[in-house]
């Protein structure tokens, strides 16, 4: 996934919706904004540089091994080598479009970069090429410098931003390979900005899915009484059993009696439940989400701008109702602790 997400910060909140939603492997993000590295997220490594935390950054999921790959170059980029079925170099990247690019210097990255690569950023170039109605100079001198470069352009032509301005739509935020990894990939762009003012893109890697994780055992709602009774062996083993024998006999007979008497978690691999979450942030974010909808469906109409800041209004709400979920449910939890509550309990 790749997305200019215009300030991780301020976008935490819809970063973490985002990945939580989708289960992403690995995040490619442009305008980070940042200038110290970020709190953690959840279940993802965060992988940037001194030289481009401003600008690019990488989230890799705790299930994929990866490798930080920090080649010299004056371009604005995090560059990460992943292992999605083969290994992967990954490349985030942002020009920006107040600073003259030196197509060389990208040349001098690619020829350098382990193949097979990604090439994601928002490039800030315009052109027919990948479906934008203007053709604007540095999409020209891209055009001109993809020609004689072997690589693959993964859009398909949908819009990647809008513009909140004057409401048009544009082809900033580009996806290229090379040819060996042109088939493992397919390219979509999701149907919400996320409060940015571009459109996450989802590569997804074609016949792979995450390895399912294994159910875990819910403790609290065991009934230890029947487990303990499961657990008498009738008939017992054999006196005259191996050592190897009876282990396999113990755990066969454990696994039986905990089958059927400790339930087991059935949430699919990569979703976690956070306590703060509440049938006001479902309802805010259903709401936020049909405000999107009518906007795009009035996006063409002269009173855009109305149905725009409808929307801005809606995500400003969801974030307020966020926030105060996650206050309320912190007082709540800490005042259900004092000095002799267990620490098993405190930390579970």
């Amino acid at each position: 996934m790749q997305w200019n997400l215009r300030s991780f910060n301020r976008q935490r909140s819809n970063l973490r919706l985002l990945l939580s939603t989708y289960n992403p492997l690995v995040v490619c993000l442009q305008e980070t904004l940042l200038t110290s590295p970020p709190v953690p997220v959840p279940s993802y490594h965060f992988v940037s540089s001194p030289t481009s935390l401003h600008d690019t950054s990488i989230l890799v999921h705790h299930s994929v091994p990866f490798e930080p790959l920090p080649l010299p170059t004056p371009l604005p980029c995090t560059i990460a080598r992943v292992f999605l079925r083969r290994w992967f170099t990954v490349v985030s990247l942002y020009l920006s479009p107040s600073v003259s690019v030196d197509f060389s210097q990208l040349d001098s990255l690619l020829t350098r970069l382990p193949r097979p690569f990604l090439l994601l950023g928002d490039f800030n170039c315009r052109h027919s090429l990948w479906g934008d109605s203007v053709i604007s100079p540095r999409g020209r001198l891209l055009e001109q410098f993809l020609a004689s470069r072997d690589l693959v352009l993964l859009n398909t032509g949908s819009y990647t931003r809008i513009d909140p301005r004057t409401h048009s739509s544009s082809c900033l935020d580009l996806s290229f390979c090379t040819p060996d990894a042109s088939l493992d990939f397919s390219w979509s762009v999701l149907d919400s900005t996320f409060s940015s003012d571009h459109f996450p893109l989802l590569l997804t890697l074609t016949s792979f899915s995450c390895p399912p994780s294994p159910p875990r055992w819910c403790f609290g709602g065991a009934d230890w009484s029947s487990f303990t009774s499961l657990t008498v062996p009738s008939p017992p083993p054999s006196p005259s059993s191996s050592a190897p024998e009876l282990f396999s006999f113990f755990v066969s007979l454990l696994l039986a009696a905990a089958s059927s008497a400790v339930p087991r978690s059935s949430r699919p691999p990569g979703s976690k439940s956070v306590p703060w979450w509440s049938p006001d942030c479902a309802r805010a974010l259903r709401i936020k989400r049909s405000k999107w909808k009518t906007y795009c469906r009035r996006r063409s109409t002269p009173d855009a701008t109305y149905y725009f800041v409808l929307y801005k209004q809606a995500a400003a709400f969801l974030r307020r109702t966020v926030k105060e979920a996650k206050r309320s449910s912190w007082r709540s939890y800490v005042s259900s602790i004092s000095s002799y509550t267990p620490v098993s309990t405190v930390w579970s």
